[in-house]
């Protein structure tokens, strides 16, 4: 058997950084993101063969752990047969995870019928991690993402009444100058509907030989500083009405991390961006 490496740099969601991490595929099935490098990546299914021997290889490894991320950047496009045979690898190999969980597109989600995607979650499915980026549709657009505001929350609303735990990634400074009030107004609004898990807030970061990149070149796009991108977050943030949520940034200013349950933590979230806009204005 032609054995594939992952050779390229391991993403997985911080909330899964303790996880057992078991990969299935590479790069995006769809791939067309206007600021994603992924877009640059071949995108590779890796033979349940190998997926099998390699669950066999990381049992040895993984101790104690008892939660396991698949990755790939959006796992669930794969047939629901795959996935419920690797999920088959996964109980005969790791006995005590009791949680998997994988990222996802809008549209894997809403591909999936609601009995796909109870078999997966009989099988040990428990969670999954959708880049929302923003709640302007706008926004969406410009970047390319391939889904609507609308497609997201049927696709949150599903996994909800399915008790499937859902965790929303969203990047600041994603509309640029131009939307930056929309992006952040919208998605607060949208943010606010679905009362995901986790809500992890990135900043944008323009990668060489993108279709962003070369939009910002030819001054289509103007990118926010990244105090600008704080007090952005700050509005947004101010602006969730969220219960039982987890909100982290681990990119604030480029070199700080804030992070709480909402809406616990809320206003000391807020106090500390204050403080820091306050001590980086000019």
């Amino acid at each position: 058997m032609d054995i594939p490496t992952v050779e390229k740099m391991v993403y997985a969601p911080l909330l899964e950084q303790d996880s057992i991490l078991l990969a299935v595929s590479e790069g995006c099935s769809y791939g067309k993101c206007a600021f994603c490098d992924f877009a640059n990546d071949k995108y590779t299914v890796f033979p349940l063969e190998w997926v099998k021997a390699n669950a066999k290889y990381l049992a040895a490894e993984s101790g104690e752990k008892s939660s396991l991320f698949l990755l790939g950047q959006n796992s669930l496009s794969l047939p629901t047969a795959h996935i419920l045979k690797v999920l088959e690898f996964i109980q005969e190999f790791f006995p005590k995870v009791d949680k998997v969980s994988m990222y996802a597109r809008a549209e894997d989600i809403n591909s999936k019928s609601e009995h796909e995607m109870l078999l997966l979650r009989d099988f040990g499915l428990r969670a999954l991690h959708i880049g929302l980026e923003s709640g302007c549709d706008e926004v969406l657009a410009l970047m390319n993402k391939g889904t609507t505001t609308s497609e997201f929350l049927e696709a949150c609303r599903k996994l909800d009444k399915l008790a499937l735990s859902c965790h929303l990634t969203t990047i600041g400074g994603l509309g640029g100058k131009k939307h930056s009030a929309t992006h952040i107004e919208k998605t607060a609004e949208i943010l606010n509907l679905i009362n995901p898990a986790s809500i992890w807030q990135l900043k944008l970061l323009i990668w060489p030989n993108t279709p962003l990149a070369e939009m910002r070149e030819k001054g289509e796009f103007i990118e926010l500083s990244p105090l600008e991108v704080l007090k952005e977050e700050r509005e947004l943030l101010a602006r969730l009405e969220l219960k039982n949520c987890f909100f982290m940034d681990t990119t604030v200013l480029n070199k700080y991390t804030l992070m709480g349950l909402l809406p616990e933590a809320k206003s000391s979230i807020i106090a500390a961006m204050d403080h820091l806009i306050t001590e980086d204005s000019p």
